[in-house]
């Protein structure tokens, strides 16, 4: 099962350090990860005397520097706070936050093109291709390649725009298909005025958790800790997909509880 999470940059800029000192605006934009795995934080400031000193509270430990890399052992939330102060001989003292969503990577939900899914994986969709391809059902077992998705219970389908949810508790719509089999796709629950006449919505029930899932570029996915990749389409509707490198849409997952 692969887990697509990269070396993922913190970068934290403190704009300007004012003749007096001065706390500025505090954003907690909110990004998740995963325990284990290396996070690379960066500060930067201007203004004020330089050199800069830089302290971090990462909530779990404390460090100091520009730059480092940590990997969180605990799975919570935390707070990141980069302190800056300047040489003056009264130092000014300028402070931004960040919030970390760090998960345990026991729970995942990752997908991958294959001719053949392996031990944890589920079928969720067939392919002719492996890029700008059509789509079929899992159970029309007529196209040789597979999307293939971990930590996968179930997959249903329905019909009419957006309806996984009347599948009960659980259940998230990833794509739409123009049909059973040799079928184009379309955004789940796009409401576009050319968008199919009939609609046959993938839905899926994890194991464990739950999906959030958006469409966005696959940096933007990764900025919003949004890491299981579904696949990428050409268009929102009468597309083709594959991959998420394939296309500039991308539907990517995040597992919450």
């Amino acid at each position: 099962m692969d887990i697509h999470q990269e070396l993922f940059d913190v970068s934290m800029m403190i704009v300007a350090l004012d003749p007096s000192p001065q706390v500025l605006k505090i954003h907690l934009m909110e990004v998740i990860f995963f325990t284990g795995y290396p996070i690379s934080f960066n500060g930067s400031a201007s203004g004020g005397s330089k050199p800069y000193t830089y302290s971090w509270d990462l909530g779990e430990t404390t460090m100091s520097g520009k730059s480092f890399t940590y990997a969180y052992t605990n799975a919570n939330d935390y707070i990141v706070t980069l302190t800056v102060n300047d040489s003056a001989s009264q130092p000014n003292t300028a402070t931004d936050s960040i919030l970390l969503h760090i998960h345990s990577p026991a729970v995942l939900f990752s997908c991958a093109i294959k001719t053949s899914c392996g031990g944890g994986e589920t079928e969720v969709l067939g392919l002719s291709a492996q890029d700008n391809a059509h789509a079929e059902l899992p159970t029309e077992e007529n196209y040789t390649y597979k999307l293939c998705c971990a930590n996968v219970s179930s997959v249903q389908t329905t019909t009419g725009t957006g309806t996984c949810d009347t599948l009960g508790a659980g259940f998230t719509g990833l794509i739409t298909l123009s049909g059973d089999t040799n079928a184009q796709v379309e955004k789940y629950n796009y409401t576009g005025t050319d968008g199919f006449d009939y609609k046959k919505n993938v839905c899926v029930k994890l194991t464990s958790g739950s999906l959030d899932c958006i469409y966005d570029t696959k940096a933007n996915c990764l900025t919003l800790g949004y890491r299981g990749y579904v696949v990428s389409i050409s268009d929102s509707t009468n597309a083709h997909l594959g991959n998420e490198d394939a296309y500039s849409i991308v539907r990517c997952c995040t597992v919450i509880s």
